[in-house]
């Protein structure tokens, strides 16, 4: 019935970052992600990035944080294998 046995199972996460859409593009979006295909790092960059020049107390949002996957593909890549 029931295995609870230990598994020697593997999975891989992929990730492949999709573009703007042309909706997105119009209504001034822009991309917040950005990929490292070397590392097979994702980057999700801070909104507030301090680009007002103000110094300001940092919270959650103000630091960039970054994800490591087992393969990773840019916007440019295509779904076609």
């Amino acid at each position: 019935m029931s295995d609870l046995s230990p598994r020697s199972e593997n999975v891989k996460v992929v990730v492949r970052v999709r573009p703007l859409s042309e909706s997105e593009r119009t209504a001034g979006y822009k991309t917040v992600v950005k990929v490292d295909s070397v590392n097979n790092c994702v980057i999700l960059r801070s909104q507030n990035n301090g680009t007002n020049g103000a110094v300001a107390a940092h919270s959650y949002n103000d630091i960039d944080r970054s994800f490591v996957f087992d393969s990773v593909f840019p916007q440019e890549s295509s779904q076609v294998i």
